[in-house]
């Protein structure tokens, strides 16, 4: 439950968290000027990352939790991804592995874990936010919560394409000039749910990806926000690196 998650953000947020510092500011590569052509390019982007590692700054804004911290992102197309929390002088303080089914978590310096299948939103949860860790996963590889296959451009002049799932409304404003995703919304009744910001992109071996992304509810008042300092795509990557071994003393929450 949430009460869970609780107690394995104390000790990391103690530990981990700190002020802000400024970002560098760059001119944003161009995916494509042709507006209409958006949803496919965007698309082909993504299936040429097969890998993904990178080292970010983490930050968690909620009436619980404020905050940041260093992180280290490891990404094995299509399911696979771990991340690694430092703290002061690089030790390893906790760790997190989402697969295609369950989840685990990992405090190593109170020796605590969780672990679950991530259909269950009691526990399968981010910290002490209403964020699920396959929201963080979305944030941490800079893609929106829906996919844009399907998306239909409404206003060419504003770069605005729209999708409609059910009762949900999906907005995507892209830079007409750069071909760029800049926002994601998700709207019901009009108020919007959850949106993304996605912001310094870079070009890398032929890849566009946001340097800065945000992941908000407003109406929750929470925000994540992944500021990525190193980026390298498509490295082989020894599955060791992104193994987690846990202490046998160490302590399961969720029993």
């Amino acid at each position: 439950m949430k009460w869970i998650a609780g107690i394995l953000t104390f000790s990391w947020m103690a530990l981990l968290f700190s002020c802000a510092a400024p970002l560098k500011r760059s001119a944003p590569p161009v995916l494509t000027t042709q507006i209409h052509q958006w949803p496919e390019r965007y698309q082909a982007n993504y299936q040429q990352i097969h890998t993904f590692e990178g080292t970010a700054r983490l930050t968690v804004e909620s009436p619980q939790v404020n905050g940041h911290v260093n992180i280290r992102v490891i990404w094995i197309d299509p399911d696979t991804l771990f991340v690694q929390a430092e703290g002061a002088f690089g030790v390893n303080v906790g760790k997190i592995f989402i697969g295609k089914r369950r989840f685990l978590i990992y405090n190593e310096y109170d020796n605590q874990y969780i672990a679950g299948e991530l259909t269950n939103a009691y526990i399968a949860r981010f910290l002490n936010t209403d964020f699920s860790l396959k929201d963080l996963q979305a944030a941490l590889l800079g893609k929106p919560l829906a996919p844009v296959s399907g998306a239909r451009l409404v206003d060419a002049k504003r770069g605005v394409f729209a999708l409609k799932a059910g009762s949900v409304k999906h907005r995507y404003k892209v830079d007409p000039e750069t071909g760029l995703l800049e926002k994601w919304e998700m709207l019901r009744d009009g108020r919007v749910i959850v949106r993304m910001e996605f912001q310094r992109y870079r070009k890398q071996n032929g890849i566009y990806f946001p340097g800065l992304i945000r992941l908000t509810q407003p109406e929750r008042q929470e925000r994540i926000t992944v500021f990525y300092k190193t980026l390298m795509f498509n490295r082989p990557i020894n599955p060791a690196r992104y193994r987690i071994t846990i202490d046998p003393r160490a302590r399961q929450l969720n029993l």
